[in-house]
C-alpha cells in the first residue's frame, strides 16, 4: 500500500503541476487582453488627436491664405472690371488746363492735342469713361515727356492703362 500511495502522490504531483501552469496562462491571457485594449484604446486616441491637429493646421492655412489675398493685388484683370476702374485716376500735372472742345476746333479724326510750353490740353467733348480717360493719359504724357516721340507716347499711355486701350 505504501508503494501506492507514493504513486498517487507522484501522478498528483503532474496534475497539480499543470494547474498552476494553466493558471498561469489564464493570468498572462488576462494580462495581455488588458494591455491590448489599452493599447488600441492609446493608439486610436492618438489618431484622433493627430487628425484634429492636422484640421487645424488646414483651417490655420486657409487663414493664413485669406489674410495674404486681401493684401496682394493680381497680376490679371479682375472680371468686375468697373469696380476696378472707378479707382482710376489720370495724373494731371499741377498748372495744367483741361478743356473739351468740339470736332471742328481739333480737326477731322483727332481726338485731343496738348501744347507742352502752355500747359493746355484740349479734348474731343464728344468722348466719355475709358474712351476720355485713354485719350487725357496720352495728352498728359505728351506735356510730362515732350521729348518723346508720337510712337514711343502710345506705346507709354498703352502700358501705363489699367485697362485695354481702344486708341493706342
Amino acid at each position: 500500500m505504501i508503494f501506492s500511495t507514493q504513486e498517487g502522490q507522484q501522478a498528483a504531483q503532474p496534475d497539480g503541476a499543470e494547474q498552476q501552469a494553466a493558471r498561469q496562462r489564464r493570468i498572462l491571457d488576462q494580462i495581455s487582453r488588458k494591455f491590448s485594449q489599452e493599447y488600441d484604446a492609446f493608439i486610436s486616441g492618438m489618431q484622433q488627436e493627430s487628425e484634429h491637429q492636422e484640421q487645424a493646421g488646414q483651417r490655420e492655412k486657409q487663414k493664413a491664405k485669406r489674410k495674404m489675398e486681401r493684401f496682394l493685388r493680381p497680376y490679371y484683370l479682375p472680371r468686375n472690371r468697373v469696380s476696378y476702374y472707378q479707382s482710376f485716376a489720370v495724373y494731371t500735372p499741377a498748372g495744367a488746363a483741361i478743356q473739351r472742345v468740339s470736332q471742328a476746333a481739333l480737326g477731322a479724326g483727332v481726338l485731343g492735342r496738348a501744347f507742352p510750353g502752355l500747359g493746355i490740353i484740349q479734348i474731343l467733348d464728344t468722348l466719355y469713361g475709358q474712351e476720355f480717360q485713354e485719350v487725357m493719359k496720352h495728352e498728359v504724357n505728351h506735356i510730362l515727356y515732350p521729348f518723346l516721340t508720337e510712337h514711343q507716347i502710345r506705346q507709354k499711355t498703352r502700358q501705363e492703362l489699367p485697362f485695354y486701350a481702344s486708341f493706342h
